[in-house]
Order: C-alpha cells, then structure tokens, then sequence
C-alpha cells in the first residue's frame, strides 16, 4: 500500500488549523470582489468585510480550481512517491470535478504504480467539509486510498443539506440554479429553501413566509431525516447573520436535545452564489433520496 496524501478544496470551510492538525492540503478557490481576484486561503479571508460588501450591492464572482492548479498541487505529492486523494466540491457546482479527473490519466502515466483517486463530495460547505474529516479518520486508522475512495460515495448520499436564503438571485446569477427556478421566491418576504440532491445540485424545496418559519421549517427536516442525532455533530451554516444561527441552535437544542451543534460562517465561494442571509443545517442522515 503506497502512502498518500489528502487533498480538498477551500469550499470545504474548515479551519486553517485543521488542516495542519491533519495534514491535509487544501487547494484555494479564487473568487472576485470588486474587480478585485481574492485567493480563499482559510483562515485568511476578512469574511465581514466580504459580507459588507455583498449586502451593499457588490457581485462577487468565483473562477474554478483549473487542470494547471491540479497538476502545480498534485505532481509534488506524487513526486514524493505517494497516492493522492482528493475530496472536491460537488461536481453539479463547479467544473474542477471534471478538471481533476482530467489530470489522472497524465499523473498515472508519469508516476507509474501511483494513483490519483478524485471524490465527488456532491457537497458544499461544511458537509464537504464532514466528507474530508470522515476521510481522515479512516486514513488515520490506516485505511488505504483506494479503499477510502470506495468508501466515501455511499457515506456522502447520507450528508445532508437544507439552507434558507434571502433571495435566490445570486444562485440564478451565477447559473447554480436555472432562470425558472430563481422565480420561486420573488414574492415580498418570501424565503426559498433549498435542498442538495443525491447529484449534489442545488433544488428549490419549498417557499416560507418570513425567516423565522423558515427557521422552523429547518428544525423540522432536521428532525425528520437526521439518523442518531444524539451521535453526531449538527452544523449551523451561516452568511453574515450570527444571531439568527445562535437563534436556530437554540431552538434545536431545546425542541429536539440535541447536544452537540456548531455554528459555521459560510466562506466566501459558497457565499458569493448565496449572497448574505444564508442560513443553513447540515447534518447526516439516511440518504438524500
């Protein structure tokens, strides 16, 4: 069994310090504020600053993680004679996906009896985030590359994403959701929540009337397709709107007991397809279906 390394990419908004704690390299995705290329290294970007701008009017764009990016990353781990595996942000999201799979026959040709095994996380966030850690753990306990590869497909069908946002212009912006769909929720007041399917796209699920039915709205799916509440860690995502996400966690803890719940600011890739305002539950579950 070759060693290996652990990749991801910035989306995954996990703190800079867990990635050193477990040597995993974390590829930043670039995003655009003001006509102004910002690199997403964690723990170096000025989110208040990011969502001042947005809810002042600025339109930040994100330009994928390219094939030259993979390989300037990739060829140096493998160079050291290891495997590497990398967990990427959802493949119906963005096109490094498809960049990544691109680079494996070129890394395997050059460095041959080494592999390059790319993970489609069909996740965002934090719960691409809780695909890399479940990764680590098995590679912690020896697991090989390969077999962790195999293993991550049916434990990501059971991550589970329900989010609110205040308007469903950004995503149609910046085409993660169609023209027809943005219209779902241009009537006063009226908050869109969105699920990520089993593809790791983005569906528009229901229209709540104001924020804190929505808010309930989330505490209720939460219940009702969560496996083991009790033995698992329930993430709270949010786009600038601390006290809202203090809010909800509140309410999760006191109407269904649940012990263990983290708030997470949501970075700014994730955050430049939202727009501020986004509130969100990411926790596992049965599967998406």
């Amino acid at each position: 069994m070759n060693p290996f390394h652990l990749i991801t990419d910035s989306t995954a908004d996990l703190p800079a310090q867990y990635y050193k704690d477990h040597q995993v390299e974390c590829m930043p995705f670039t995003y655009i504020l003001e006509d102004t290329p910002h690199t997403d290294v964690p723990g170096e970007t000025d989110l208040t600053a990011f969502y001042q701008a947005v809810r002042q009017g600025a339109l930040p764009t994100t330009t994928n993680i390219n094939y030259a990016t993979i390989m300037q990353t990739v060829v140096p781990l493998m160079e050291q004679g290891a495997d590497v595996l990398y967990v990427c942000f959802s493949s119906a999201l963005t096109s490094t996906y498809q960049f990544a799979v691109s680079c494996i026959a070129e890394l395997e040709q050059r460095f041959p009896g080494q592999h390059f095994y790319v993970v489609d996380s069909r996740s965002a966030a934090i719960g691409q985030g809780m695909v890399v850690d479940y990764a680590v753990k098995m590679k912690e306990r020896g697991v090989s590359a390969e077999e962790i590869a195999q293993a991550l497909p049916p434990y990501i069908q059971t991550i589970e994403l329900w989010f609110m946002v205040d308007s469903l212009d950004h995503l149609r912006r910046g085409g993660r959701i169609s023209g027809a769909a943005a219209t779902f929720g241009k009537m006063l007041n009226i908050k869109p929540v969105l699920h990520v399917d089993e593809n790791g796209a983005l569906i528009p699920m229901a229209k709540i009337n104001g924020r804190k039915k929505g808010m309930r709205y989330l505490v209720q799916k939460l219940s009702e397709r969560a496996e083991n509440l009790n033995d698992q860690t329930v993430y709270i995502v949010h786009g600038d709107c601390l006290e809202d996400a203090i809010r909800l966690k509140a309410m999760i803890e006191q109407e269904l007991g649940v012990t263990k719940l983290e708030i997470v600011e949501l970075g700014p890739v994730v955050g430049s397809h939202t727009g501020a305002g986004i509130l969100a539950v990411i926790f596992q579950g049965r599967s998406r279906n």
